[in-house]
């Protein structure tokens, strides 16, 4: 079988990029310390891991934190963070016509992480996630980044037993039941093999986390959970479960977990197995998002009724019953006669827009007014 170190690698190969649609807003010289400035640069894909130019900050469902250079002081008191649905509308930029308008962001936050892999939006600024090699064990760990502004950053729960315990992957976060739920995958086991499986923690104010036990017949003993959301349906995070057995043999499900609160978890739905033996690319869902209407939307890769690999979409108006759209369409096959896989999707003005690649070396790009027809 694969080791969490396979599933690591695997991991690496995938690229997701993710942006705020807010202009960054001018900094007080003299609140905070001057942004270390760094090239320009045009994102494309990458073969090992997708990081992005993050921002973020931390949340609390008791405390505020605001962060000024390396030091934390509490703020002021805020509302615990409800699963509401978020806005379906934000002023965008005329990012195409300023193609200066972005720049790495080089801290001394950023040193040691090997990928960032989910932002989101809090009432109090901005929440990333993602994981690094870990320095004591050699095991990864997960990282917790923040930031008021998106140039000044601050890492959070360095130290936190729940972020560096054995094995550690955070691959999506979003605000919703105590304040912020971040998922992925990881093992309590400090050995040097482990079976990684899916993965919840949680945290109030985005510094103490709690991680969820292990239990197999919610979280299986083998996947990970690629993505989260909050929505009226509760907190919804998808991925895959893999089935135990023969190791050249990668038995995939699709799968969808429910919360209504973080803390208490369902599996609720599991697609059509099949073997992801062959593939090249990260197989079952990869993102998940939501119409106006409150159509789930998750994508990913799955195969097709030939046996190929294919870009995968599924929607559902409750989290607990999905449909996957037309497997054979054409719009989800390979144009190089590879594998295809939706690495991300998301609602704008015109619809729905997922991106992803074609065998690992092309981009590409699907639009879908409301989720159920697709064009590339």
């Amino acid at each position: 079988m694969l080791t969490v170190d396979d599933r690591l690698r695997a991991a690496a190969t995938e690229v997701r990029e993710y942006t705020t649609d807010l202009p960054l807003p001018e900094l007080d010289p003299t609140l905070r310390p001057a942004p270390e400035q760094g090239p320009t640069v045009r994102r494309g894909l990458v073969a090992l891991v997708a990081a992005a130019v993050i921002m973020l900050i931390a949340i609390g469902g008791v405390a505020l934190w605001t962060f000024t250079g390396d030091e934390e002081s509490v703020a002021t008191t805020v509302p615990p963070t409800t699963t509401t649905t978020p806005p379906t509308t934000t002023a965008v930029p005329d990012l195409i016509n300023l193609p200066d308008a972005w720049q790495r962001v080089e801290t001394s936050a950023m040193a040691s992480q090997f990928g960032l892999f989910d932002i989101t939006e809090t009432p109090s600024g901005l929440v990333a996630v993602g994981f690094d090699p870990g320095e004591q064990d050699s095991r990864q760990n997960g990282v917790v980044l923040a930031s008021s502004d998106g140039v000044n950053w601050n890492r959070l729960a360095g130290d936190d037993p729940a972020m560096n315990q054995g094995t550690v992957a955070l691959y999506g976060v979003t605000a919703g039941g105590p304040g912020l739920v971040a998922v992925g995958l990881g093992c309590d086991d400090v050995e040097e093999l482990c079976m990684a499986h899916p993965m919840v923690w949680t945290s109030t104010d985005g510094v103490a986390w709690s991680r969820s036990s292990e239990d197999p017949n919610v979280f299986g003993t083998w996947g990970g959970m690629e993505d989260v959301i909050s929505s009226e349906h509760g907190i919804v995070a998808v991925g895959n479960s893999f089935a135990e057995g023969d190791p050249q043999s990668l038995l995939v499900r699709p799968t969808v977990w429910l919360s209504a609160d973080g803390a208490e978890w369902e599996r609720a739905w599991s697609g059509e197995e099949f073997d992801g033996a062959d593939a090249t690319l990260g197989t079952g869902f990869s993102s998940i998002t939501r119409n106006p209407d409150g159509l789930l939307v998750g994508v990913g890769m799955a195969t097709d009724s030939q046996g190929d690999f294919v870009a995968a979409v599924w929607t559902s108006t409750d989290g607990r019953t999905w449909e996957r759209i037309d497997p054979d369409s054409p719009a989800f096959a390979s144009q190089t006669d590879s594998d295809v896989v939706m690495q991300d999707v998301a609602w704008g003005p015109g619809g729905l827009v997922a991106v992803g690649t074609d065998g690992g070396a092309s981009v590409a790009i699907w639009h879908s007014p409301d989720g159920l027809t697709w064009t590339r």
